[in-house]
């Protein structure tokens, strides 16, 4: 009898702490299914519906990423390098497709040490420029549905509905985790979705009509059941 009363205190606080990871970081193999593209598109398309949070993190993401170049440049040939290994990651995930970052990534560097020898080669200024652009793209989610397991359900609900259906305590803890964890999520993230949103800006120019297809099914199936896309604990 005690050894089962030790057994389900044990499941009971595995399942609080699993909880806890999925409030902190909404789609946690998000950021370990690194390396499956097809997940990665639809985690993005899923998280930015509205166009504001669309506009937010094609213009911060850049900033976020020549930022961080802006950071190697301390190094010995760190821009060029750092931008080397990030093209090479980004083939061996998207395939031969990702070559279309090579002019992305060479205007960046080129951007970078003009931004270096602005702020004088100093690494902790280019960090914070990097996470106050990541900051405004979680402020920018804003005006995206809340997804699961802040919503209280497998689906993603309006604000609205979220705000008014939420009490305070967990109001206050989106609120906290908006302003510490979420911003560090987009600044890690910020790198790794550049391609992502290459293909994201070829499907809304109608090319890859097959994948824009595919993908518009997808959103609408996980917006309605976020388990029909990833994993979640019992909500």
């Amino acid at each position: 009898m005690r050894r089962g009363l030790l057994l389900s205190l044990y499941t009971r606080a595995l399942m609080k702490w699993r909880r806890l990871l999925y409030d902190a970081l909404i789609v946690p193999s998000a950021h370990t299914r690194v390396f499956d593209a097809t997940f990665q598109l639809d985690v993005y398309e899923v998280f930015h519906t509205h166009p504001i949070t669309r506009w937010a993190h094609l213009v911060c993401t850049p900033i976020v990423n020549i930022s961080l170049l802006a950071a190697a440049t301390v190094l010995p040939h760190g821009a060029p390098l750092a931008a080397l290994i990030a093209l090479s990651l980004y083939c061996l995930v998207q395939g031969w497709g990702a070559l279309l970052m090579i002019p992305v990534l060479a205007v960046s560097v080129g951007f970078a040490y003009p931004l270096a020898a602005f702020l004088g080669g100093s690494v902790p200024t280019a960090f914070a420029i990097a996470y106050a652009a990541a900051f405004a793209q979680t402020l920018s989610h804003g005006f995206e549905p809340v997804p699961p397991p802040w919503s209280g359900s497998y689906r993603f609900i309006t604000l609205k509905e979220f705000l008014f259906r939420t009490p305070p305590l967990k109001l206050a803890g989106l609120v906290f985790a908006s302003a510490l964890i979420f911003p560090v999520l987009e600044f890690w993230a910020s790198p790794r979705i550049w391609p992502v949103q290459i293909v994201h800006l070829m499907m809304r120019a109608g090319m890859r009509p097959a994948l824009a297809r595919r993908t518009r099914r997808r959103v609408l199936e996980i917006l309605s059941d976020a388990r029909k896309g990833w994993a979640l604990p019992p909500i």
